[in-house]
């Protein structure tokens, strides 16, 4: 588990920095050490982690508007995909999770002069409960998120820390879920635990970084990084 502490902080510090996705790095990592469903629980169970050191990290600038709303809604959707886990075609969701990560692209390039727009309730629901639900299938569709707050011209700060309290709710969904309904080993979760402190130091370094970025570099390091949530499932329709 040693490579697997080392590249997790990796994977923690480049994601406050560059806004890299943590998913499209820690499945195949955590696949290398179980199997296919106990390395998607594993790897629910860290990002629960990173959420609320990302929140601890940077609570003064979580964004309150509809937050209680995206929480609810994310917390169903992670609870409730519990109970399809190898029951559905992960090609409809990623048809699904493509379209809404285009849509919300599309809206930041072409209106991200227009400050907090009205988001309406279809696009709240997308960005919370489909997200939610879409990830615990784990398919990296914490851009979808990422993208409802960013095509209402919020910045990277900002979005780290909303996103993470809404993610914290649907990933304590997943993980109350496949718990109640699967057999899980409480002694594998009790291996990841002790990466809580360090990801802190390096969410608190990462932040200190960013805040040195000047705002054009971060709308091109947000786009890239939609883009690349985007293109990191092609080979999951190969598969």
């Amino acid at each position: 588990m040693i490579s697997f502490y080392i590249i997790s902080t990796i994977v923690i510090f480049l994601g406050i920095v560059i806004n890299l996705p943590g998913t499209i790095h820690l499945n195949p990592l955590m696949a290398h050490f179980y199997e296919p469903r106990t390395a998607l629980f594993l790897t629910t169970v860290y990002l629960v982690m990173g959420a609320l050191s990302r929140i601890i990290i940077f609570k003064k600038e979580i964004i309150k508007d509809n937050l209680l709303k995206m929480c609810i809604f994310g917390a169903f959707g992670g609870i409730s995909a519990g109970f399809f886990i190898g029951h559905i075609n992960s090609k409809i969701l990623l048809i699904i999770f493509l379209l809404s990560g285009l849509k919300f692209i599309y809206e930041f390039i072409y209106k991200k002069d227009k400050v907090k727009l009205n988001k309406n309730f279809k696009d709240l629901f997308i960005a919370s409960y489909i997200a939610a639900f879409i990830q615990s299938f784990g398919i990296p569709a914490g851009n979808i998120r990422q993208g409802y707050y960013y095509s209402q011209g919020y910045n990277i700060q900002n979005v780290q820390g909303t996103v993470a309290v809404v993610f914290l709710f649907s990933g304590i969904g997943t993980i109350i879920s496949r718990i109640t309904n699967e057999n899980i080993s409480y002694h594998e979760i009790l291996k990841i635990l002790p990466t809580f402190p360090i990801m802190l130091i390096t969410m608190y370094i990462g932040k200190k970084i960013l805040y040195k970025i000047p705002k054009s570099i971060q709308d091109k390091i947000i786009l890239y990084s939609l883009i690349l949530s985007m293109l990191s499932v092609i080979p999951l329709f190969i598969s």
